[in-house]
């Protein structure tokens, strides 16, 4: 998931986010509970502005 980051005349800014991983059981037969698992991962990142070339 990433935050919307407002950014000021080249400026840089820090962040803190999180990536959700999900992982299917596939086809099992007759099993109780969930079928899908997730594992949640923390993130770090640094939002700037840059020029990519055409």
């Amino acid at each position: 998931m990433l935050p919307t980051v407002n950014l000021q005349n080249g400026q840089k800014q820090d962040f803190d986010t999180v990536a959700i991983k999900s992982r299917g059981l596939g086809r099992v037969i007759n099993r109780a509970g969930a079928e899908q698992k997730y594992l949640t991962l923390p993130l770090k990142g640094v939002a700037e502005s840059v020029i990519l070339p055409l």
